[in-house]
This record gives structure tokens, sequence and C-alpha cells, in this order.
């Protein structure tokens, strides 16, 4: 059977970020198989040499990895030759496959590519470095799934708490993400699960009440004087349009003036794809309102700008991954400025973005008699058991009040 194997670009299979896969196309008796490696931009493929041209990012760790795997792929497909001479194309397919799959780097490295074509960008950064984690502590550029032993397991989680000095619910998220590809591996070749080490591990959880703010300090935070010109001023107002309406910084951040129509928001939500019609309190309104003013005094309102504009792309233009990195940073720029915020209100407690959404559960559970159906159309959520886990604050907040009713004081205690 004549073999023969060589590294390609399937430019028939460009995503939409603009770039393809780099395969190794084996061929015997004229028929073919593919087996993809990785994806780069179609600009920093070498057609003539069938590389990856030396100015592209990572090119020499990218051309290594292909012609190591160049070199094993097409000693497979001629060892399947030499051991059945009748042995067709899908035999060797599927021994390539096999002898790939069952390496636990390279499983979790198909996992991460299909989560970015799919646009899971967060949790392909989760993955992503959460393997090269694991892969740098073992020191390994290979591992069978077969050579995880508990041992493994348990040494990896002692690095974790030593050395990086990770947090019990951090390692536990860590091992979480290794464990379901594991399992998701023994599970797809049918291996023997007594073999598995994550059949016998158990997570080990530390309850985390969820941290969110009182009344008290959100009135600090309303009231405190900052001026217009001032950055933490809008910064303000975004956090507070949080606690008014329970909105992820991610969806306020792409708010679209043409999402309000006075009183309600009509938007589909990021993270669960679910369109809501959003019923806004007054002053959540007023906020808006404010940013209007503040537009009407140089511009026309815009359907297609952002209330808030904080974003340099229209998120509707552009890649997700391009608004996915855009968001993060912006984030990260926010809660660095709330932590100023945090100094000027006084307030003892640390918070994020995402406290705020907190907060609004918080108030909205005490205010309307724990009802965690309107909660869970509020938030977006689409399971109520997620909803189900903002029930610590209510207890939380019963007890604020009872602590405030028993605190003497010459003016009256608002509840």
């Amino acid at each position: 059977m004549k073999i023969t194997a060589s590294a390609v670009l399937r430019q028939d299979k460009v995503n939409a970020h603009n770039e393809a896969p780099v395969c190794i196309r084996i061929t015997a008796d004229r028929k073919t198989t593919y087996k993809t490696l990785f994806r780069i931009p179609i600009t920093d493929w070498d057609a003539k040499s069938k590389e990856v041209r030396k100015t592209a990012t990572n090119a020499g760790v990218l051309n290594l990895k292909l012609k190591t795997a160049l070199a094993e792929y097409t000693k497979t497909a001629y060892m399947c030759d030499v051991e059945n001479a009748d042995a067709g194309i899908t035999a060797i397919r599927d021994k390539i496959h096999q002898s790939c799959s069952l390496d636990l780097f390279q499983y979790a490295e198909t996992y991460v590519q299909r989560l970015a074509e799919v646009g899971k960008f967060a949790h392909h950064a989760k993955v992503s470095s959460t393997m090269e984690r694991f892969q740098k502590f073992t020191g390994r550029t290979t591992f069978p799934v077969n050579a995880l032993t508990e041992k493994t397991l348990k040494d990896y989680e002692y690095h974790l708490a030593t050395v990086r000095k990770n947090k019990p619910n951090t390692i536990t998220a860590n091992m979480k993400i290794i464990g379901k590809l594991v399992n998701d591996l023994y599970k797809e070749y049918r291996l023997d699960n007594t073999l598995n080490p994550f059949t016998y591990y158990k997570k080990r959880y530390v309850p985390v009440e969820r941290v969110f703010l009182d009344e008290t300090e959100v009135a600090a935070i309303e009231n405190l004087k900052i001026r217009p010109t001032n950055y933490l001023y809008d910064i303000r107002n975004i956090f507070l349009f949080e606690i008014y309406t329970g909105l992820r910084i991610s969806d306020i951040l792409t708010l679209k003036w043409k999402n309000f129509d006075g009183k309600r928001l009509h938007k589909t939500i990021k993270k669960t794809k679910k369109t809501i019609h959003l019923p806004l309190q007054d002053k959540a309104i007023e906020l808006i309102e404010i940013r209007k003013r503040c537009v009407l005094r140089r511009f026309e309102i815009n359907p297609e700008d952002y209330i808030f504009p904080y974003l340099e792309y229209d998120y509707e233009q552009v890649p997700a991954k391009t608004i996915f990195t855009a968001i993060s940073t912006t984030t990260a720029r926010i809660n660095k400025a709330l932590k100023r915020i945090k100094e000027k209100a006084q307030i003892e407690k640390s918070f994020s973005t995402h406290t705020g959404r907190h907060t609004f559960s918080a108030i909205f559970l005490l205010k309307c008699n724990g009802n965690y159906y309107a909660l869970k159309e509020f938030l977006g959520h689409g399971d109520m058991k997620t909803t189900q886990t903002y029930a610590h604050m209510l207890d939380k907040s019963k007890d604020d009040i009872i602590e405030q009713l028993n605190t003497p004081t010459s003016h009256e205690v608002r509840c």
C-alpha cells in the first residue's frame, strides 16, 4: 500500500477569526484522512516550506510540534500497514486517533480548541491555564492517561497548596477541570474505569458566603461627593447601576441606547443567550438620564452607541474573542477603581463589580419576602438552583436589621 504524509493548512476550514487548522494529511491508496494539530491565522502559514512562518508567534514551538507529529503519524501509518497488509485508510485513521487521543494533554488541547470555536472564551481561558499549570508541574510534554494515579493527584494538590498558595476551593476548581477531561477520556474510549483515579477522588469545598453591601453601605456610595469630571464618577454610577438592576458587568458594558425604551431594558444576556425585558427602578432610570444629558451636550443619541461608553469595539461587529478580551480588561480597570470608591465611602468590606449583583439579590429577597422565582427572572438565571445559592443573604440581611433595631439611636431606624 502506497502511503504519503505531509503538513497542510486547511483553508477550507477557516473560522470566524480567520484561523485555519494545521493538519497532517495522510493518503493511502488514493484515500485521505486528516489529523488536526492546532489553528493559526492563515497569514502565518508558509505554503512553500509547509510550516509556520518564522515571524509568527510561537513559531519555533509550533513547528517542533508539527515535525514531531508528522514523524510519529507517518511511522504509525507504516506500522499499521506492516501489521495488516489489508488495512486501509480507516484502520490508519483509527490507529492515529487512538494513539494521540489517549494522551491527556493532547485530549485537553483538542477540547480547548473546541471551546474557542464555539465562543466559550471564559471557560477556554480557565481550562487552558489549568492544564498549563498541571503540565508544568509534571514536567512532561505528553501524559498517557493510564499514567495518572491517585498519588499524582495528591502530589499536585500539595503543590497547589504549598507552592502556589492556593486556597481549598481554588484547588478543587483546578482538580474539577482535570477530572472532567480524564472522565470524558475514559468514557469516550471505554477504558477500564477502575483505573481512573478520579473515581475515588473527593471534592473538598469550603462554604464561602457571597459578599454583598447592606443599604447603609449602598447609601454611603450614593452620597459620595464626586465631581462629574473625576473618572470615579462614572465608575460609581456603573456600580450603582449594577446594584439597581442585578445585571452582570458584561451586560452593562454592552448596553446600547436601543436597548432602553424609557422604562425597560430589552437585551439578550451574553452568558445565557436569554432575552430579557427588564423593568427598571427609578434610580436606575435616573442614572441613564444622567448619561443621556451628558451625551446630548455634544452629540445626538445614536441607538447603536453604548450607554456606558467604555468599550472600544462594537460587540455586534467584531469577533467574540475580541469583545471578551475588551470586557475582561475593562472590568479589571473598574475593579481597581472600586478600591478607591471603597476608601472614599469608608466601607470595610472588599468588593468588586459582581458584588453589585449580589447586593441587588440580597435587597430584592429582603423586600420581596424571599421571592426566588421573581429573582430568577431578574437575574436571568437558567436554573433555580443557581438562584437559591443566594438564600444565605436573606438570613444575613434579617440579622443586620435586628442588629440595627437593637442599637440605641436618637433617629428612627428605617427598615
